[in-house]
């Protein structure tokens, strides 16, 4: 996987941050401007010391994968996100 995204488009990024209570993850959309992570308006994702990407996968490449690529529950799961 490429670190960061070649193109501006949304991404569905796991995030991961440590603290004094242990690790923290979870998946939120967002994008990068050519030099850094960018939340949307109403997070403080990326203003927070400490918060990385993992791992990303473009949004529209999520929706047009196949199951088989995907396992099912997970796909209708981020779907239902959506609907």
């Amino acid at each position: 996987m490429k670190t960061t995204p070649i193109d501006l488009r949304d991404v569905l990024a796991q995030i991961e941050t440590q603290s004094d209570l242990g690790k923290s993850s979870w998946y939120e959309v967002v994008y990068h401007n050519g030099e850094e992570w960018c939340s949307y308006a109403g997070s403080d994702t990326f203003s927070t010391y400490g918060y990385n990407v993992v791992q990303w996968k473009y949004v529209d490449e999520i929706f047009n994968t196949t199951c088989d690529d995907i396992h099912e529950e997970i796909r209708q799961e981020i779907l239902s996100w959506v609907f």
